[in-house]
């Protein structure tokens, strides 16, 4: 990439670009659906190289937080959080101790961090820290915490071994619930409550998909999957919980499975898949699934869509391994997928599953593989050796007619 014209591409794009604003997720939306339709019509197709100077330059080591389509925060390996520009870092906050953050969040007013030390942070969208709590004990005692989820004043944090937090804005403990099984890494907001999987998630046991009350933490309905390790999800589509997993018997092979549920824990449907699914992501009333096989030989790839009724609409196999959840724009989806050392955006069309486009990254320098999206569309990824970003975008033509 020429980097001469890769800068002025990058300043005419800031010129025409608008800011635009919305709530803040981590992972995707706060129903960790990947849904993005309402950003743009296509995914971008311009990747732009961003190093980024400050007083710590470590690499990043979780995907960016987006505030709006022109402020990002940023978390590095030295224990810094950054807010970030397209041009510019604009403030710096270094955590205490030598503490990393381990994940990101923000609602309207504040950014949360949860630290490898077991604290939360809030701080402010201007880089004032507000308040911090001890919440679990400390990474390097053999704790491990789920990804945060934000509410619109405040945030839910967990631990692995199903202990959930849920804070106001202003740092007061909200409820507090402790689960008797471990639980999954991504919680996700569905309406006025939150979903979860539960269970050891190992062969032969049973995990259970669980729904609490946001407001209170009391549950509503816990289903149990019979002898199943859930593998994916939940994720929310229109009026439908999702999760995959693997279901075992003694009498016969592991059997891949995906399951739906309705908001009062009725379930839907139920098909069985061809490999595990590593990633889910819905929108409207479709469900994509990323299914994978990484055994002997080259990894093989797949992407299933489903109908909110359980139908198999089309499927896609592709020679690389899927490195994140499909991301949904109105008419494509855009799938982040390594072959051999090469990344890959590959643009798959939401009608019929066709292939549209292959974008080659093999330039970009290595890179957290979990994607941000602003509220314009453009794509963020982190780079993991020192302190940068590619930024997949679009044409500035896009800003000045649009």
């Amino acid at each position: 990439m020429n980097t001469r014209a890769g800068l002025l591409a990058l300043l005419l794009l800031c010129a025409c670009q608008r800011e635009q604003w919305e709530l803040p997720a981590a992972l995707g939306t706060p129903q960790r659906s990947s849904n993005y339709s309402a950003a743009a019509e296509l995914p971008p197709s311009i990747p732009l190289l961003l190093p980024l100077d400050a007083a710590d330059t470590s690499g990043c080591v979780v995907p960016p937080l987006v505030l709006s389509s022109r402020r990002w925060i940023m978390a590095t390996s030295g224990g810094s959080l950054l807010s970030v520009s397209p041009t510019r870092v604009d403030w710096l906050f270094r955590l205490p101790g030598g503490a990393t953050a381990t994940s990101l969040a923000a609602d309207s007013s504040r950014v949360y961090a949860l630290a490898t030390d077991g604290l939360l942070y809030a701080l402010s969208h201007e880089g004032k820290l507000l308040w911090s709590t001890a919440a679990f004990a400390p990474l390097d005692s053999g704790a491990a915490y789920a990804h945060l989820l934000p509410f619109s004043d405040g945030v839910l944090a967990a631990s692995l071994a199903g202990e959930l937090l849920c804070f106001s804005g202003d740092g007061r403990l909200r409820w507090r619930s402790n689960r008797a099984a471990p639980i999954g890494r991504l919680p996700a907001a569905f309406a006025d409550a939150v979903a979860l999987s539960s269970g050891p998630g190992v062969p032969g046991e049973t995990d259970t998909l669980v729904l609490l009350d946001a407001s209170t933490g009391q549950q509503r309905w816990a289903r149990a999957l019979p002898l199943t390790a859930i593998s994916s999800g939940p994720v929310v589509g229109d009026r439908f919980l999702a999760v995959a997993g693997i279901r075992y018997n003694p009498e016969s092979s592991p059997a891949a499975v995906l399951h739906a549920f309705s908001p009062t824990g009725e379930l839907l449907w139920s098909q069985l898949l061809p490999a595990p699914a590593r990633f889910l992501a819905t929108a409207d009333s479709s469900l994509y699934v990323g299914i994978g096989s990484t055994g002997v030989g080259n990894p093989i790839s797949g992407v299933l869509c489903f109908s909110r009724q359980g139908k198999l609409l089309w499927k896609l196999y592709l020679q690389a391994e899927l490195t994140a959840p499909p991301i949904v724009f109105r008419q494509a989806l855009l799938c982040l997928a390594r072959q051999g050392g090469a990344l890959g955006a590959y643009v798959l069309s939401r009608e019929d599953g066709s292939l549209r486009e292959v974008l080659s990254l093999s330039e970009a320098p290595p890179l957290v593989l979990v994607p941000a999206v602003t509220p314009d569309g453009e794509v963020l990824l982190g780079w993991s050796h020192r302190l940068g970003l590619l930024r997949l975008s679009y044409h500035p033509w896009k800003w000045l007619f649009p």
